[in-house]
């Protein structure tokens, strides 16, 4: 951490049943910008995966920004929620008393959100809500399937023999397998059924996103306000996203009036794995954010990878 920053913990919310970690300047804080608030990814706490929420806040409050790390209901050193609103519901919530606390400790009254997958559809969500989010940057977002994504999509598949002839094997396979168990001759190791009965579960998380006119909709409200839009894409997520200007093809009936921000990172998985990626990442929020709201004061030495 820069010498130039400080950072505390603190409880707060309505029952003071939520953990956050505020990072600001020594210098310091201007109250005439935004703070920031970064939020969890899915159920990973403050920290973010492989620290990268760390990363991003320290790297903000180099050029000034007071940036807010916290834990929802439930996760890390939060507390479960005492009321029975849904969990989408409840992050909403949670959020709102972030904001509120940094409102009343800090008298901000304009406030940044950011997050990674269930990160970014809450801060989208919250900035739809609320009309003190004057920005917002969503990290694998919300995304729509266009022309281009199948062609991209099915081409390189179609390319790919290779695959096709892996595929067809397994599927004989698996009809052999099911066959040989309906005749009764296919039995497992213990003797007490069939090598499937045995097999470890193979669902993956499926995640869903709003009709996209109705998001749409979403991101007129939101420019109409004067909101800044940063979307980040990694190529990690190419079920749904699979090219930079996706976004664009996506979104062609909406006008930004300049205030849309694009990255794509082709070279880096969902989580920012590598510290190539993660140095990407971090990179493009804060010339971003400084951009997009002006710079405090000039930057000092940035926190290392390794923190």
């Amino acid at each position: 951490m820069s010498k130039s920053m400080k950072e505390k913990p603190f409880l707060f919310g309505d029952h003071k049943s939520l953990f956050g970690i505020v990072t600001e300047p020594r210098g310091g804080l201007d109250v005439s910008q935004p703070g920031i608030i970064i939020l969890n990814a899915g159920i990973v706490h403050r920290i973010g995966p492989h620290r990268k929420s760390v990363k991003i806040a320290r790297r903000l409050a180099d050029q000034g920004f007071l940036v807010m790390r916290f834990d929802q209901s439930g996760i890390g050193d939060s507390e479960p929620r005492r009321d029975a609103l849904s969990f989408d519901d409840g992050a909403l919530d949670d959020i709102r008393q972030a904001v509120e606390h940094l409102q009343d400790t800090r008298k901000i009254d304009r406030f940044i959100l950011m997050g990674l997958c269930s990160g970014a559809d809450n801060s989208y969500q919250t900035a739809i809500r609320d009309q003190r989010i004057v920005g917002i940057t969503l990290i694998d977002g919300y995304a729509y399937k266009t022309p281009e994504y199948y062609l991209r999509y099915y081409g390189a598949r179609l390319g790919k023999l290779q695959s096709w002839k892996s595929f067809t094997r397994r599927q004989a396979a698996r009809a052999e397998r099911k066959a040989r168990d309906y005749l009764g001759r296919g039995r497992g190791s213990d003797g007490n059924g069939s090598v499937e009965d045995h097999a470890m579960p193979t669902e993956q998380y499926v995640r869903e996103f709003p009709p996209r006119d109705e998001v749409a909709a979403g991101f007129r409200t939101l420019v109409d306000r004067g909101v800044e839009i940063h979307m980040c894409y990694s190529a990690g997520i190419e079920r749904y996203y699979n090219y930079r200007n996706q976004f664009h093809d996506s979104f062609r009936d909406v006008d930004f009036r300049g205030r849309l921000t694009l990255n794509y990172f082709a070279d880096s998985n969902h989580t920012f794995t590598t510290l190539r990626a993660q140095r990407a990442l971090v990179d493009a929020i804060v010339a971003w954010a400084v951009r997009a709201f002006g710079p405090v004061r000039a930057s000092v030495n940035a926190e290392s990878d390794s923190a």
